[in-house]
C-alpha cells in the first residue's frame, strides 16, 4: 500500500533543544523504521493548535502532538478523526478514545537516578524545587530523587521547596536560595519555566550543583552549563519512535490509553554527567539501580511514597 504518513504538530519552535526537537527526531526515526514519511507542522500561533492538528489529520495516518498544553486539542481531534492514530507526547489523559494514546514516562524512576548522582556528589544535603505541590508528576520526580539519594547513602539529608509556578524564574531563584541556605549543595529543579531561576541561584552560590529534568537542560539552557551536573531525562525521541512502530505492528487496530515508558524499555535515563569526574563507585551504583528499576526489584517510590508533598 501507500507509505504511511507520520505527522508532527509542535507547540512552538521546532529546533528548541527540547521537546519539539526530540519529538521530530522520534517521528523521523519511527517513520524510517516502518517505511513511512515524516512531515511536520509548526503552528504560528498557539491558539491555532486545533486548526493545525485538524489540517494534518486530513493527510496523515498518525498525528503526534507535544506536551500538556496540546492535550485538549489532541483529544478533540482524535474524537473528530476516528480513522487517524493520535499520539500525545507527555500528555496525560483520564480516558481516551480508541485512537488516542498518551506517551508518558515514569517520573519517579528518572528522579531516582538523579538522586543517586546528587548523593554521590553532595557533602551532606541534597535539595529539590518543584513547581506546585498539587501536580503528581512533580511529586513523583521529587520523591523518586529523595529515595534514590537514600538508596545510595542513607546518611544524606533532603530538603525541598516549591516555586509556586512553572513560569516564574524569580520565584525559582528564591525557592532554591532557601534550600542553599539550608546547606543543600545539589539542587534539582522540577519547575518548568521557573528552572532558569533555580539554576541562576545555584550558579551564583559557591560549590553548589544543579540537576535538570525532562530533557538535557545543559543543551537547552547553555548559560547554566558551568553548574549543571546532569538532567533526569525522558527519552522522548526513543519513546515516540517506539509508539509509531507499535501502531504499525498493530494495524488495523489503534493504540489507546496511557503508555508508560520507564527503565524497562530504555524510555527514561540520565543526560550525560558533566563538569565532574564520575567515581567508579557512583557509575556502578547507577548501573545497578537502572537494572533494578528495569526488572522491578527496585521501587523508586520507596521508602517515601511518591505522592508525599
Amino acid at each position: 500500500g501507500p507509505r504511511p504518513v507520520i505527522g508532527l504538530v509542535t507547540d512552538g519552535t521546532l529546533y528548541d533543544a527540547s521537546y519539539n526537537q526530540a519529538a521530530w527526531e522520534g517521528v523521523q526515526a519511527g517513520a524510517a523504521a516502518i517505511g513511512g514519511r515524516a512531515v511536520v507542522l509548526v503552528p504560528s500561533d498557539p491558539s491555532g493548535y486545533a486548526k493545525d492538528i485538524q489540517r494534518l489529520s486530513r493527510r496523515a495516518d498518525v498525528v503526534v502532538t507535544v506536551g500538556f498544553t496540546m492535550a485538549d486539542a489532541t483529544l478533540a481531534a482524535a474524537l473528530a478523526n476516528p480513522k487517524v492514530q493520535f499520539l500525545g507526547l507527555d500528555e496525560w489523559f483520564g480516558s481516551t478514545p480508541d485512537n488516542l494514546q498518551g506517551i508518558v514516562f515514569d517520573d519517579a524512576q528518572q528522579g531516582f537516578l538523579a538522586g543517586i548522582v546528587a548523593a554521590g556528589m553532595t557533602e551532606s544535603v541534597v535539595g529539590a524545587v518543584g513547581g506546585w505541590d498539587s501536580i503528581a508528576e512533580v511529586l513523583a520526580y521529587m520523591n523518586g530523587y529523595r529515595n534514590g539519594a537514600a538508596w545510595f547513602d542513607a546518611s544524606v539529608g533532603y530538603v525541598h521547596n516549591y516555586a509556586g509556578s512553572f513560569a516564574d524564574p524569580a520565584a525559582g531563584y528564591v525557592a532554591a536560595s532557601e534550600l542553599i541556605d539550608q546547606d543543600a549543595d545539589v539542587v534539582m529543579g522540577v519547575a518548568g519555566g521557573s528552572n532558569p531561576g533555580i539554576f541562576a541561584a545555584v550558579c551564583e552560590a559557591d560549590g553548589v550543583w544543579a540537576i535538570g529534568v525532562d530533557v538535557d537542560q545543559y543543551l537547552q539552557l547553555p548559560e547554566f552549563q558551568a553548574c549543571l551536573l546532569t538532567s533526569a531525562e525522558k527519552k522522548l525521541a526513543h519513546a515516540t519512535s517506539l509508539a509509531i512502530q507499535r501502531w504499525f505492528a498493530g494495524r488495523p487496530g489503534f493504540e489507546s490509553g496511557l503508555y508508560v515508558n520507564g527503565a524497562w524499555n530504555d524510555g527514561i535515563g540520565l543526560a550525560p554527567i558533566r563538569n565532574v569526574t564520575v567515581p567508579a563507585s557512583l557509575q556502578d551504583a547507577l548501573d545497578t539501580a537502572y537494572a533494578g528499576l528495569a526488572n522491578g526489584s527496585i521501587s523508586a517510590c520507596l521508602p517515601t511514597d511518591c505522592l508525599t508533598k
